[in-house]
């Protein structure tokens, strides 16, 4: 959490991370310019990627908002999915008896062939799985808005344009108020509650992706990629992990505390 509460000198002073921070943005920046023109210029072009140049084009955005939104998709889209897969795989590896179970909905789905986004959706227990990783391993630690009129939150008087961080996926992810057993890894209850416990669940956390208008535009892909993920890795291999317990480092996003390190076992 340091690296998220600590003093915010970079706003008075030009910090030694800070400047190596502004150079990477722009050494990512040029990398992205050089990229642009590569793919028109050097490789055959096909029709989707001129569709998205098109739809750039003719929006109401600049060249700079543009290349800021490439910037955005490719740092809020790597590292929030690869390590969100880390953790749901450490979470398997330790918990076999659910790892198994999740494997024989995988191999069943797949006996009818290659799995689609419909079938992705009648794999409950996947799911849950998922739902289950990001309550106790979170890759962020709530969400972040900046409200437009003064606001009274708990009797604090909140000015208008003051950023206020919802800490509710690592304030209530383990809280008995919400969740049974809250320490414990149970894909079960996402599935085997009434309405009314699962909205109590929900209304609980932020979640990883956030809700409503401003949650995140690329949760459905990025947790039907880790989907894909586990059923080609469990449909072949059995998890394991033998080191130290794994935890979260709170940096920009979560990072796991221990080098990845799974045994795959070929079934």
């Amino acid at each position: 959490m340091k690296g998220i509460f600590s003093a915010p000198l970079w706003k008075f002073y030009n910090t030694k991370l800070m400047k190596k921070f502004n150079k990477v943005q722009i050494e990512q920046l040029h990398a992205i310019r050089r990229q642009q023109i590569k793919a028109f210029t050097e490789f055959p072009v096909d029709q989707k990627l001129i569709d998205l140049y098109n739809l750039f084009e003719t929006s109401n955005l600049t060249k700079n908002e543009i290349e800021v939104l490439i910037i955005d998709l490719l740092s809020g889209g790597v590292d929030t999915t690869s390590n969100s897969a880390v953790f749901v795989l450490y979470l398997l590896s330790i918990n076999p008896d659910k790892q198994e179970i999740l494997r024989k909905e995988i191999l069943e789905a797949l006996k009818i062939g290659k799995t689609d986004g419909k079938d992705l959706m009648r794999m409950s227990y996947l799911h849950a799985c998922m739902l289950e990783s990001q309550r106790l391993l979170p890759f962020s630690i709530g969400t972040n808005r900046r409200y437009s009129k003064d606001i009274v939150l708990s009797g604090y008087k909140i000015p208008a344009g003051t950023v206020v961080t919802m800490t509710s996926n690592i304030i209530n992810n383990c809280s008995e108020e919400y969740f049974d057993d809250p320490n414990s890894f149970k894909p079960e209850r996402w599935i085997q509650v009434d309405n009314k416990a699962k909205d109590r669940m929900r209304f609980a956390m932020a979640g990883s992706f956030g809700h409503g208008t401003r949650a995140c535009p690329g949760r459905k892909f990025a947790l039907q990629e880790m989907k894909y993920l586990l059923i080609s890795v469990l449909s072949r291999y059995k998890v394991e992990y033998h080191y130290k317990p794994m935890k979260i480092n709170f940096l920009l996003v979560s990072t796991p505390s221990q080098p990845p390190r799974f045994t795959f076992k070929q079934l």
